[in-house]
């Protein structure tokens, strides 16, 4: 229905109707986010954590960590950690500063700051015609795609920044 009224009318007419269909959306969309379990909102970054090192084998004894031995290219081995929670083989362990067990990366739910602050998706949605950004608004079942949608209209609205 939207799209249909975008391709009819004008660039300003089709900017109108997605700042309409976003304030329609956003109270829904709101309330979806609020309703998941916060560790899917939002991602605790790797740098606000201590890490411990593979290299740090002293340390590492002393927190009772297990080691395993990898097979590198060659003939030699490398030694590595291995996770407490889910026994997943790992160089670096990390530590929240409000938790008191070290493990992995994905048991503790963590990612880089700079993979928060760039989304591929994101950039894809701002190349594509008004139209496409309607028909996600409009048709598509997937949150996901339909917060994206919402976003690369506002930065297209001049609403917000893009980083």
């Amino acid at each position: 229905m939207f799209a249909t009224h975008c391709r009819l009318s004008k660039s300003f007419h089709c900017k109108q109707l997605i700042s309409e269909i976003i304030l329609t959306l956003c109270t829904e969309c709101w309330e979806t986010i609020m309703s998941r379990p916060p560790n899917i909102i939002s991602r605790t970054v790797v740098e606000a954590c201590e890490i411990i090192k593979v290299s740090d084998t002293l340390r590492c004894l002393r927190l009772h960590l297990s080691f395993t031995l990898v097979p590198t290219r060659g003939r030699g081995q490398r030694l590595c950690l291995l996770c407490p929670k889910c026994g997943r083989r790992a160089f670096k362990l990390y530590r929240p500063l409000w938790l008191r067990a070290f493990a992995c990366r994905s048991c503790h739910n963590l990612s880089y700051t700079s993979v928060q602050k760039h989304d591929a998706r994101l950039d894809q949605l701002l190349k594509v015609p008004d139209r496409e950004i309607l028909r996600l608004l409009d048709q598509d079942k997937n949150m996901t795609w339909k917060l994206l949608a919402i976003r690369a209209a506002y930065i297209r609205l001049g609403l917000i920044r893009k980083y």
